[in-house]
């Protein structure tokens, strides 16, 4: 039976097109009887793909409808690709354009971000392609997304192509050095050509050319996925349609579906959990790290992903990955945040589980050092236990200079015995500032030093505080200590790990070990928020 497309402007001018496919002139959609298909993208109706009844009554027929879905192609689905190669210069560009990233030998991801579109339509609850709805991922999806791919492989770069590449560029996730977001340029006079009208296309052709696939929404993610290479992992977004929207069909089986959350990797059974809490201290597995970093998190997902990429370069960079451990300790929510009682928790697991430190460090999750800073240094560690180094104290946050004479907030060092006679920080400052205040004075009273790095800087990524963590301050962006002084009146001179002590059981719920040298707790604090609980 011969066939011809109708309407072949984007095929022509996107891919090679056999000519055999042209219509006779004259050929119009009123021409034939339609066997319709299904109105939904992910929807197989045999009908479609058994066309001879309805040829030989007709002879000849149009096909209308959607024909998304994977099934109607698996018995030619080679034979297509084979078809659909993209043109000659849409497909040299694109070779250009990926050259760049051949010496690195890196697995390619490609992630197809169609944001414009789908925030348009999401905004003004807006239908298409067969009254389905599109719901845009949110962060917490890339995140995870990516984070599979950093545990799969060693080296890994991911190619970001979009619609609205200017908005891709302004989220945190996609400004890690492993993340190139693509902008086109133009390599010849030709190339600007072709990316005036074709720019849409090329972007298919890159993607087409990445190992693996992290899909948004839409026909252009789900056809360049499936014409990509055909051994490479494709994750999609499984709540991509609206509930009740039938999609059965839509996605193939070996393609991954992925939700909106992060789930974490290797709980700790109850009976683990009761032996770290019953022992004081494990000495028969006492490990000697040089450096443990300890962040108090909740709601952070995003920066979580983007902290633990950095970290694993940092503690590379500086030859210490094997005797360094990172422990993110998160908070459930409804209370106000508790960042002092965080760190406490963090610390008597460390103490607990048999981890000694040369250097403990109290460090936010939203802050990365830079240049030549380091978290490891002899020459502070020979000082002695009455010496803290407090790496945050050119933050960009704060226009990178001091926001007050006794900040000691951010990224601070501490020797592991002068926290513990410092008795840490205060448990019962909810909300959020103050808690650093309170350490300032006591590592004070003990005659302990303070060194801050000026030579160095360090990045801030942009966070908010929840109006609920503020209502229980007062603070205003831009503390200053006589605010921090007010909250901090009264706070008890034994409020701190001593008093924490006998509640630990009933706070820490569970721990993971989502990497090697690297831990997340959950801590449940309700039982500690009445202040009588002490």
């Amino acid at each position: 039976m011969p066939l011809c497309v109708l309407d072949r402007d984007l095929l022509d001018s996107w891919f090679t097109v056999p000519s055999m496919l042209s219509c006779p002139n004259g050929t119009a959609h009123e021409a034939f009887p339609t066997v319709q298909g299904s109105t939904s993208p992910g929807v197989f109706k045999r009908a479609v793909q058994d066309l001879e009844p309805h040829i030989r009554e007709h002879a000849k027929i149009e096909l209308g409808g959607l024909q998304q879905s994977f099934r109607y192609f698996e018995e030619c689905a080679e034979h297509l690709r084979a078809q659909l190669s993209f043109v000659g210069p849409v497909e040299a560009y694109a070779r250009k354009y990926m050259r760049q990233f051949t010496p690195s030998g890196a697995l390619l991801v490609g992630i197809h971000v169609a944001h414009n579109d789908d925030w348009r339509l999401a905004d003004e609850n807006v239908t298409h392609g067969g009254g389905r709805k599109h719901r845009f991922p949110p962060s917490g999806y890339f995140m995870e997304a990516m984070a599979k791919f950093r545990r799969m492989y060693q080296e890994v770069r991911f190619i970001v192509v979009s619609d609205d590449p200017r908005w891709c560029l302004s989220q945190p996730l996609f400004q890690y050095p492993d993340v190139t977001v693509v902008r086109h340029r133009a390599f010849t006079r030709e190339d600007k050509e072709i990316l005036k009208g074709l720019g849409a296309a090329v972007d298919m052709a890159i993607l087409s050319r990445c190992d693996d696939m992290i899909l948004t929404t839409g026909s252009k993610s789900w056809w360049t996925a499936w014409l990509g290479r055909r051994n490479g992992r494709v994750i999609y977004y499984q709540n991509e349609f609206e509930e009740g929207t039938l999609v059965r069909d839509y996605f193939p089986d070996s393609w991954q579906p992925l939700g909106d959350h992060v789930e974490l990797e290797s709980q700790a059974t109850l009976s683990a959990l009761g032996e770290l809490l019953a022992a004081s201290t494990m000495a028969n597995s006492m490990v000697q790290n040089a450096v443990c970093i300890i962040l108090p998190i909740r709601d952070r997902d995003l920066q979580v992903d983007i902290f633990k990429t950095y970290i694993r370069r940092q503690l590379i960079s500086e030859n210490i990955q094997s005797r360094s451990v990172v422990v993110f300790v998160e908070q459930t929510p409804g209370l106000p945040f508790n960042r002092g009682l965080l760190l406490n928790v963090g610390y008597l697991f460390l103490e607990r589980g048999g981890h000694i430190c040369t250097r403990m460090y109290t460090h936010d999750v939203d802050m990365h050092l830079q240049g030549n800073m380091a978290y490891h240094n002899a020459t502070m560690n020979a000082l002695g236990k009455f010496h803290i180094n407090h790496l945050s104290a050119r933050a960009s946050q704060f226009k990178f200079k001091m926001p007050y004479e006794q900040y000691m907030s951010g990224i601070v060092g501490f020797a592991p015995a002068l926290y513990k006679e410092a008795d840490g920080y205060p448990n019962s400052l909810w909300g959020w500032g103050g808690e650093d205040d309170v350490l300032f004075q006591r590592v004070k009273a003990l005659n302990a030093t303070i060194h801050r790095k000026f030579q160095g800087r360090v990045l801030s990524l942009r966070q908010g505080h929840t109006k609920r963590d503020r209502s229980h301050t007062a603070l205003k962006d831009g503390i200053m200590l006589n605010q921090s002084m007010n909250r901090v009146k009264g706070i008890p001179i034994n409020d701190g790990l001593q008093m924490l002590q006998g509640h630990l059981s009933g706070i820490l719920r569970s721990f993971y070990e989502t990497a090697s040298r690297e831990w997340r707790l959950l801590v449940d604090p309700n039982v500690l928020y009445n202040a009588s609980a002490f």
